[in-house]
């Protein structure tokens, strides 16, 4: 189980000695857990209750499949608020749930993992990005090995709820958010600086909606449905940034491929992507369908 900021994941499978896996069950449910408390630095009584619901549905399907070992990791939102310790301890208590608070480093370490066991090792040195709603994880891989690795609180739903921007965004709030990026990721251009990756690969939730916006927009880009990675045309991501930076909560509901409950999280986490895109100068993209659930599944 992945307790995120946005969404809680529960992930079931038969484990087989040579490594992989086959899935039994995938379930994840929406719980927009740092809403309205990440300026108070706490779970808001609402979002207790819906992350507390998730997991209650969550116990009904483990004493159905009667797994033989149950791992559940707490990530920003949980780690990062003053009441997370009450939360771990209620879903210790309620659901016989024993709920790891695990830091970025390790957070990091598990989404490597599932995303080195997603994607072939096409070239020597990539950059793994994870954005969450609550912080954004970047690893470099090289020769098939982490080098590098850091946890940044730029997640969608804390920017979203740090920067406030209007609807639709306009340039102050374009700007405020690009400044932020450039003094909060000095050491990540550093490392990428050392390390020249060459490819960009994004691990599951933001990305695969960006892979199923460009797949309406660009229908020769293909479908990364059932597929453990994708590529992304870097040339296509530009072109869906543009449109969704100049849209409207309204207008982004229309917009086939978009998940309603991503509707105002992705323009925050796109324009993060595009920054980076831009400043590392990195030419190439893939999806990962694989992140921390599977990394720990594999771990």
């Amino acid at each position: 189980m992945d307790f995120g900021t946005n969404t809680f994941h529960l992930l079931v499978a038969d484990v087989h000695k040579d490594g992989t896996f086959t899935k039994l069950l995938h379930r994840k449910i929406t719980v927009k857990l740092g809403q309205g408390g990440f300026q108070q630095g706490l779970i808001a009584p609402a979002a207790l209750k819906r992350g507390l619901d998730a997991v209650a549905k969550f116990r009904v399907d483990l004493n159905r499949l009667k797994p033989s070992k149950v791992q559940a990791f707490g990530t920003s939102a949980i780690r990062d608020a003053s009441n997370g310790r009450d939360f771990s301890r209620v879903v210790q208590k309620d659901f016989k749930i024993r709920l790891q608070v695990i830091d970025g480093d390790r957070e990091a370490e598990l989404i490597s993992i599932g995303v080195r066991k997603a994607v072939p090792n096409l070239v020597p040195c990539y950059l793994i990005m994870d954005i969450g709603g609550g912080s954004t994880e970047f690893i470099v891989i090289q020769n098939n090995k982490p080098v590098w690795k850091h946890s940044y609180k730029l997640g969608s739903s804390f920017l979203l709820e740090h920067f406030k921007p209007a609807d639709p965004m306009v340039k102050g709030d374009l700007r405020r958010l690009e400044n932020h990026f450039a003094k909060s990721l000095v050491e990540l251009f550093a490392a990428i600086q050392r390390y020249r990756p060459t490819l960009l690969v994004g691990s599951a939730g933001s990305f695969e909606t960006f892979a199923s916006m460009i797949r309406y927009r660009f229908p020769d880009s293909g479908s990364h449905y059932g597929k453990k990675s994708h590529p992304i045309e870097v040339r296509h991501f530009y072109e869906l940034n543009k449109v969704l930076v100049a849209s409207t909560h309204a207008q982004r509901l229309q917009m086939r491929g978009l998940l309603r409950m991503r509707a105002d999280m992705i323009v925050p986490a796109s324009i993060l992507l595009n920054f980076v895109l831009k400043k590392s100068k990195i030419k190439k993209m893939i999806m990962s369908s694989y992140s921390l659930k599977e990394g720990a599944l594999l771990k």
